[in-house]
């Protein structure tokens, strides 16, 4: 829920697709944020993550999954990634293929490696795209690969959110 809370402070969200291995927890996650976040959102609860990806804007997968969810077909150009859950050296949520059409941003470039595989090397820091012209990068299908460095996720989007002007920057 996290990570749809901080995609909602970022962006005007108007439809959300669902879909988990459980319809159980699909439905939980769905009555949950509409309890929590009052706005007009339309939840769709999905059997496939393929018709859950289709078309997306923005993908967020957060499971522990060893093969990747969808194909990089599924992926529209311009769509942004949060791949938060499982990769290690074996296995990632994301396919390998949508690499060749992507920028691949991570936390820091040598704890992706090490934790999650080669297919990191290529890959940009968050800072580094921070410091680079958003404009460039607009329209560009991008991936964030998060290998779990929590302190660092935390001031990555309040300079994020700064950036944007969502908030001031502290004294």
């Amino acid at each position: 829920m996290a990570v749809f809370e901080a995609v909602l402070s970022v962006r005007k969200i108007k439809q959300v697709a669902v879909c988990s291995t459980s319809q159980a927890s699909t439905e939980r996650f769905i009555a949950d944020a509409k309890n929590r976040f009052v706005r007009e959102i339309e939840y769709i609860s999905h059997h496939s993550v393929r018709q859950a990806v289709s078309g997306a804007d923005i993908i967020c997968t957060a499971t522990t999954c060893a093969a990747p969810l969808f194909s990089a077909c599924d992926v529209a150009k311009g769509a942004h990634i949060n791949a938060i859950g499982k990769h290690t050296l074996v296995s990632r949520e994301f396919p390998l293929e949508l690499l060749h059409r992507t920028i691949l941003m991570v936390e820091d470039r040598k704890a992706a490696i090490e934790e999650a595989g080669d297919y990191h090397q290529n890959s940009i820091s968050i800072a580094q795209m921070l410091n680079s012209q958003y404009a460039v990068h607009q329209r560009e299908t991008t991936i964030f690969s998060s290998v779990g460095t929590a302190f660092q996720d935390a001031c990555i989007c309040i300079a994020i959110l700064q950036k944007l002007k969502v908030v001031s920057g502290g004294s």
